[in-house]
């Protein structure tokens, strides 16, 4: 009786899981290092009375998260700060995803110089905050702007960034404008995935300019619609650095998280309630988001 020879298989250096481990190894130790070991130390300092850096400091349980949202001073409060970022966040989100929408409808058909116009359109995403906001700072000074001397000669003046009817509007503009090339770009890519066999059959059922985009277009981005407003709506709230760089907070344009990186790098104040603050916020972020995935699925579920 013949005796079966079994093969043996040499195990392949890609498919070895310790190869699989060390390849793997540097991203989870930047996830830790740059995420995880952070937020650790965030939770630690909590439940502290941390002032800074060679201050003693003493444990007091929940103090802190028990009197966060009495922390303020005479110009702003948590609650006004709360109040704006859900006006900065609404208002970026609706009209940056409209425009990168609108942009990306307009860049993804066949014209001359389109390679140029989706350049254009992209650029501000790549500029650094510093880099825009003091473009932008440039741009609104009361003095010598240009807008300022357009008011000028209008025999009008205005503070604009200075001024807290116009500071909030400003501030969404640069915004909008620093951020809505990523969206488009990733809207082009949803446009390019949309056949042309399908756009082919509803012209010739009628569908045409309006009706393309309500009834074929729109419903076939869906999923992308869903990625970009996910990023969208994350990145608003916890954006403070451009705010930072052109306000400073002033004006009443102090957000959330501005709130609380102020409150954090003042070395006078109490660095365990900016902790404890923090944390309230990001889980008023969580939830935000995970009310944004049950209205998504929901929606999903009754197509």
């Amino acid at each position: 009786m013949e005796k079966k020879k079994h093969s043996k298989l040499k195990t392949s250096p890609l498919v070895n899981p310790y190869v699989a481990i060390l390849a793997t190894l540097p991203a989870l130790v930047s996830i830790f290092v740059l995420s995880m070991l952070p937020s650790i130390v965030n939770l630690a300092i909590s439940f502290t009375d941390y002032h800074g850096v060679g201050q003693p400091f003493e444990f007091v349980g929940f103090d802190n998260f028990i009197r966060a949202f009495k922390v303020g001073d005479a110009s702003v409060s948590i609650w006004d700060s709360l109040l704006n970022t859900v006006v900065f966040s609404i208002s970026v989100v609706i009209v940056q995803q409209a425009l990168s929408l609108g942009m990306a409808l307009v860049v993804a058909r066949k014209f001359k110089g389109r390679s140029f116009f989706r350049a254009l359109f992209f650029m501000p995403t790549i500029l650094g905050v510093s880099v825009v906001g003091f473009t932008w700072q440039l741009v609104f000074d009361p003095v010598s702007g240009p807008i300022a001397v357009i008011l000028t000669k209008l025999g009008k003046s205005s503070a604009l960034l200075g001024e807290e009817v116009l500071s909030m509007f400003l501030v969404v503009l640069v915004a909008i404008w620093s951020n809505f090339g990523y969206a488009m770009v990733v809207y082009i890519a949803g446009l390019q995935n949309i056949s042309e066999d399908i756009r082919e059959a509803a012209e010739i059922d009628g569908a045409r300019g309006g009706k393309m985009f309500w009834y074929i277009t729109l419903p076939l981005l869906k999923n992308t619609l869903v990625i970009n407003f996910w990023i969208s709506i994350s990145g608003t709230l916890a954006m403070f650095d451009i705010i930072f760089v052109l306000t400073n907070g002033t004006a009443n344009t102090t957000t959330l998280a501005l709130y609380i990186f102020q409150l954090a790098t003042n070395s006078a104040s109490n660095q365990g309630q900016a902790a404890a603050l923090n944390i309230y916020f990001s889980l008023f972020v969580m939830l935000v988001m995970l009310v944004f995935n049950a209205t998504v699925r929901r929606k999903e579920a009754e197509e």
